[in-house]
């Protein structure tokens, strides 16, 4: 888990290839995981069960997390639709 935490997934790292494609792979590394507890109810459960407390003691993460990704699979994706064809 201090993994996660420790890793920042940038959506453009910089200006400059190869960064730009690492950029966008991070990013759909990040839309895979926050798919995976989207579709775990237990999953999304045990994760909200350790960020809140570390919210309580460290603060809101300034970074994109969970939420924010859910928010943009909703946004991109149908209901229908699997972010998963997009793993390879």
């Amino acid at each position: 888990m201090m993994w996660y935490g420790r890793i920042d997934f940038k959506l453009r790292p910089a200006s400059e290839e190869p960064v730009i494609t690492y950029g966008e792979k991070m990013t759909l590394q990040a839309i895979l995981m926050a798919d995976a507890l989207l579709r775990d109810e237990n999953a999304f459960k045990l994760w909200k069960m350790v960020y809140e407390p570390t919210v309580y003691f460290v603060g809101k993460t300034d970074d994109l997390y969970v939420d924010d990704y859910i928010e943009l699979i909703k946004e991109i994706f149908s209901p229908n639709e699997s972010v998963d064809k997009y793993d390879s």
